[in-house]
């Protein structure tokens, strides 16, 4: 993992602040209608923003660039993408990218409500190092297309709903790319109906429903990355 700069974390600190005074949502963000307090609320945005700051500083290692909206817009939020122009070793394209941030846990999660296939989603992780507190530290997880998500029936392959615990991330990716290569021309989601993949202990989901995608599964290869955003962008 790569620790960030005091810089940046004082970027994130700034932004999470303002976007806590602009008054956005103060409940969780998923389906439970607890209230956030006002600490809880800074620390759920600055993780969020250090992810977006991250993702940027992933391209920049591989001699690429993006622009951030890093969550705000002057209408109070992001539209449900944090990056929209990508510069890819020097060849632009406008593309919608939304950046998830965990703290741990290898699977990319999106909100049914917020989940679009025209969007490609990317996971990035944020934590501080059990050697070293004191510094917080970023790694890349990978990147997932809205189709990838989908089979041809545009159905998700992993649907968890409100409570559910997730399958262990290492079986799923091992089926999903098993499935992916037997049923190239007619791909489908049932299969998950009648596999056996383990569930993992852990927190439960907080979305009504989500869409998922384990990391073993997503695009990780800066060349794969870079392809995908050249190929579905807009000049």
């Amino acid at each position: 993992m790569i620790p960030f700069s005091e810089y940046d974390l004082a970027q994130a600190v700034r932004t999470s602040e303002e976007i806590v005074r602009e008054g956005r949502d103060r409940k969780n963000f998923y389906f439970s209608e607890n209230i956030r307090t006002m600490e809880k609320q800074k620390t759920d945005w600055e993780i969020g923003v250090l992810g977006e700051i991250a993702f940027r500083k992933w391209l920049k290692r591989h001699n690429s660039d993006c622009t951030l909206k890093l969550s705000v817009l002057d209408e109070g939020h992001d539209g449900g993408t944090d990056v929209d122009f990508v510069c890819i070793e020097g060849e632009g394209r406008h593309v919608k990218i939304d950046v998830k941030t965990v703290q741990k846990g290898h699977w990319l999660l999106v909100d049914e409500k917020r989940f679009s296939p025209d969007v490609t989603y990317v996971l990035m992780r944020v934590s501080r190092p059990e050697s070293n507190k004191n510094i917080v530290c970023w790694e890349f997880g990978g990147v997932g297309s809205g189709w990838m998500f989908l089979d041809n029936n545009s159905k998700p392959f992993f649907g968890f709903r409100h409570g559910d615990l997730l399958f262990d991330p290492i079986l799923a990716a091992n089926e999903y790319k098993k499935k992916l290569s037997i049923w190239r021309q007619k791909l489908s989601a049932d299969f998950i109906k009648t596999t056996n993949i383990g569930k993992i202990p852990g927190s439960t989901l907080d979305a009504r429903f989500n869409y998922g995608l384990p990391q073993k599964a997503l695009l990780q290869r800066f060349g794969n990355v870079a392809e995908l955003f050249l190929s579905e962008g807009c000049i």
